[in-house]
């Protein structure tokens, strides 16, 4: 029985491979076997690739750059700011602005320079320019006048100069310089630029000194690094509700700006 089992099989496979091979005659293709798989010589496709790769990366390297720009485009302008002062010192005579010199005490236009978010503009014109402030304000209808002549960008800035220009120039002019502290003051990157200056300022004694003023409860992780220091030594003023508290700070202040 297995002779004859292995003889129908072997007949079968015969008759298998002969179907085979009559089919591919009749359809015209070659008995060869067909090879997949196989690796295209072509150079231009290789040459199109190492292109692409090259286009893809300066594409990649172009949108870095200009992202990395408008982030610390307001650091880049201060550098130059800075590199350019330090060359006017050193090619010109001692002066005031034209010399890229720091302003001396005898130059200074104003007692005090503000530094503060946009947002809490109405808080310092309500609470510090409508106290201490010696040009005219109106608050309430009312005409109040102050002791010191103060900076404030929203109302002082020179048109005309940029908002960097602006910043530096009348920090230099100012005697001190008063830091109202938010939860907005420390998400703006400009003011990082802008404490920078301040401490700048205030190592080669352009600025007396720095007060700090705030008016919301930070954690000490939400403070710009640049004032650790001195809220570690407990050296600010804080801005808290009720009539007996403010007028306790009107007077720490006032003494601060002397």
């Amino acid at each position: 029985m297995r002779r004859k089992k292995r003889g129908v099989q072997y007949q079968e496979d015969w008759m298998w491979r002969d179907s085979v091979e009559d089919l591919q005659v009749d359809s015209g293709k070659d008995s060869k076997p067909e090879v997949r798989n196989q690796v295209s010589l072509d150079p231009s496709a290789g040459a199109w690739n190492v292109s692409s790769v090259l286009t893809g990366s300066l594409l990649f390297v172009t949108i870095s750059s200009l992202i990395l720009f408008v982030v610390f485009r307001k650091r880049i302008e201060y550098r130059v700011y800075r590199v350019k002062q330090n060359l006017r010192r050193r090619t010109r005579h001692p002066g005031n602005r034209g010399t890229g010199r720091p302003f001396l005490q005898e130059d200074k236009k104003y007692d005090v320079y503000l530094s503060y978010s946009e947002e809490d503009y109405p808080w310092v014109r309500k609470h510090i320019l409508s106290h201490i402030d010696e040009w005219e304000t109106d608050e309430n209808n009312a005409t109040a006048f102050g002791t010191y002549k103060i900076y404030c960008s929203d109302r002082d800035s020179h048109h005309g100069k940029s908002e960097l220009e602006n910043m530096c120039e009348n920090i230099e002019l100012s005697r001190v310089a008063v830091v109202v502290l938010s939860s907005s003051y420390t998400q703006k990157y400009l003011h990082t630029v802008e404490l920078e200056h301040l401490l700048y300022s205030k190592d080669i004694s352009v600025i007396q000194d720095i007060v700090i003023i705030m008016i919301e409860e930070l954690k000490f992780k939400q403070i710009p690094t640049a004032l650790h220091h001195q809220i570690k030594q407990d050296k600010v003023y804080r801005w808290e509700a009720g009539k007996t508290k403010q007028k306790k700070f009107y007077g720490d202040l006032l003494r601060a700006l002397k």
